[in-house]
């Protein structure tokens, strides 16, 4: 596909994401936990006019600020072009937020908005 996108299933179908920035929070680079953000429709004329284009964003990132206009379409595209095209200024996820996706894998488990030992 042009631009090196590639074609990625959502709930509500197929999206375009670029090929290289579909595995990380292209915001803050956490792995896992991730969901599609799509441009809104505002903002399509930054995105070549295409309404399938979609990012890789972590829960806090999607929810927490793009769906909120705290992060602008322009952040989007240019957090996502140094993903794809600068790697050594990928951002580093916080080592809090590592330590949180590695919990559960400690013998944690998430309930009800707090860890529980269970090992």
């Amino acid at each position: 596909m042009k631009h090196g996108l590639i074609r990625v299933r959502l709930r509500t179908g197929f999206g375009l994401c670029r090929r290289g920035a579909s595995t990380h929070c292209i915001r803050c680079g956490l792995p896992d936990w991730l969901t599609f953000a799509h441009i809104h429709k505002e903002d399509l004329h930054l995105s070549d006019g295409d309404p399938t284009r979609v990012f890789r964003l972590c829960w806090n990132h999607h929810n927490g600020s793009y769906r909120q206009y705290r992060i602008s379409t322009e952040e989007l595209l240019e957090c996502e072009r140094v993903w794809i095209e600068e790697p050594a200024r990928r951002p580093q996820p916080p080592p809090r937020d590592v330590e949180l996706l590695q919990r559960p894998q400690l013998g944690c488990e998430w309930t009800g908005g707090r860890y529980r030992d269970t090992s």
